[in-house]
């Protein structure tokens, strides 16, 4: 019988660790908290509008094993606005 260590809880500095990184990157580029940016992502070529530094991402072994993203500004064009119909 082989022997199974259950799987380490990363403590409470190990979650927030990339979150921080991730909060120092955007302000870095100057994005800031609260502000909407947008996430390209390059291997699938889809954009997503996203507030602050998390969200969420599937991966599927068979559809995307991964993703990388471009970050940048959300730049409003005039179909963003209510008017625009």
């Amino acid at each position: 019988m082989a022997n199974a260590t259950p799987a380490a809880t990363p403590s409470a500095g190990e979650r927030t660790a990339p979150l921080q990184a991730i909060r120092e990157y955007l302000a870095e580029i100057g994005i800031a908290p609260d502000e909407t940016y947008e996430l390209h992502e390059l291997l699938g070529g889809d954009r997503r509008l996203v507030r602050g530094a998390t969200h969420a991402v599937t991966l599927d072994p068979r559809a995307a094993p991964a993703h990388i993203y471009r970050v940048g500004r959300w730049r409003r064009r005039e179909r963003d606005f209510d008017y625009f119909a």
